[in-house]
């Protein structure tokens, strides 16, 4: 004798078959393409801008106005006094993005912006964050390692996409 399916469990068959397939291919292509964006880091070295910030927590953070960049500044140098001039920033045309690692056991740990990208209105900052590998020798000594960077003044959302490595040293 033959399997005999209600035209109730069939539908729910098929409706349930559909919208997997639409959910598998939602997630397997992005809905718009990604365009880079220029992305200018604070300090010109492939090192993090400053390995003893006063951020006492891994962070990121978005900085759209004078005002933030002004408490944001402080809490990069809270433990220098004074604190280095604050770079200017045309908050017009331009944004500042920073990443806080937090603190960390050692020298050799790094923060850095690799690129940005926009697709529709969310903006992708990527950055590296590295790790000296066990051939490194650091000093032993609490670090707290920042990087920051400009890019183009956007309104929509920005997603930070870190990459994690491990330094290999000689």
């Amino acid at each position: 004798m033959g399997v005999v399916w209600s035209s109730h469990r069939l539908t729910a068959i098929v409706v349930g078959f559909v919208g997997a397939i639409l959910a598998l291919t939602a997630c397997g292509s992005p809905t718009s393409p990604s365009t880079p964006l220029p992305l200018t880091r604070f300090r010109a070295e492939p090192t993090s801008f400053l390995s003893g910030s006063g951020f006492d927590q891994p962070r990121t953070l978005v900085i759209h106005d004078r005002d933030t960049w002004v408490r944001t500044w402080a809490d990069i140098y809270r433990r220098a006094d004074p604190p280095p001039p604050m770079p200017a920033v045309d908050f017009a045309n331009e944004m500042v993005v920073l990443a806080a690692l937090g603190p960390k056991p050692s020298s050799g740990f790094e923060v850095l912006f690799t690129g940005a990208s926009e697709a529709g209105d969310v903006v992708t900052v990527e950055l590296d964050s590295r790790t000296p590998g066990p051939s490194c020798v650091t000093l032993t000594v609490i670090t707290s390692p920042v990087d920051i960077a400009r890019i183009p003044r956007r309104n929509g959302a920005v997603t930070f996409k870190t990459t994690s490595s491990v330094v290999n040293c000689p």
